[in-house]
């Protein structure tokens, strides 16, 4: 059976009801959903709700549950790199290291180490409750600096992103220029007649030796920008 704790500070006067009615809805669709991604977008957008320590607090449950689901190890250490503050790390660490060693009673440590249970319910008969605003500023704090390093993580991620892009079109630039250098460079062996022209547009012939020396040049250049033929 749940039991519940209902957080305790009265909403301040000014508080505009409408939205604090959108974050309950809100809320309330993201625990009905069991969707971490909707207790996320939830939690980025808002983060001076009243709902937040809730919305934390459920969230981290429901991660914690389909690590629990998958029954590995490596998920419940996932958990505990993805969420380090979360009321559910002892319960985490409980379950991680009952599978580690299968068989062995740890009913006692589970039971001191669940999370202290949240009502979701933050609306008495005639009354209106809002999470203590100690706890509610260290919670923001907490999901401000979390935002801050997602930021830049998505900003450093975006960065790598267009310089690899950038890297790849210039790679595949140099490809198709020494194609085409080196078939130019295979064209001198070929049985031909080269020339340059003059200042009027008239054929000036080359002869063999100095067919053989702009092979020569060419395919220096050749090599110094794209290795051998």
């Amino acid at each position: 059976m749940f039991l519940g704790i209902v957080c305790s500070v009265e909403l301040s006067a000014d508080t505009n009801r409408a939205q604090y009615d959108i974050d309950k809805a809100q809320f309330e669709f993201a625990l009905q959903q069991k969707s971490i991604s909707l207790f996320n977008e939830f939690i980025q957008q808002r983060p001076d709700t009243v709902w937040m320590e809730n919305a934390l607090y459920y969230r981290d449950k429901l991660a914690l549950d389909f690590a629990k689901s998958e029954g590995t190890e490596e998920a419940l250490n996932n958990f505990l790199e993805d969420y380090p503050g979360s009321a559910w790390v002892d319960n985490a660490l409980y379950h991680r290291d009952k599978l580690a060693r299968p068989g062995k009673n740890n009913a006692s440590f589970v039971n001191s180490h669940e999370a202290v249970p949240i009502d979701t319910n933050l609306e008495s008969e005639g009354r209106n409750h809002q999470p203590a605003e100690q706890s509610l500023s260290t919670e923001q704090l907490r999901v401000q600096k979390a935002l801050a390093i997602y930021e830049q993580i998505n900003k450093e991620k975006r960065l790598a992103s267009v310089n690899a892009e950038k890297i790849r079109r210039k790679e595949e630039k140099k490809k198709r220029d020494c194609i085409v250098m080196h078939d130019r460079l295979r064209s001198f062996d070929e049985r031909k007649r080269w020339y340059n022209l003059d200042d009027q547009g008239n054929r000036v012939y080359l002869s063999d030796e100095e067919v053989n020396r702009s092979k020569l040049t060419y395919g220096a250049m050749v090599e110094r920008k794209c290795g051998g033929a």
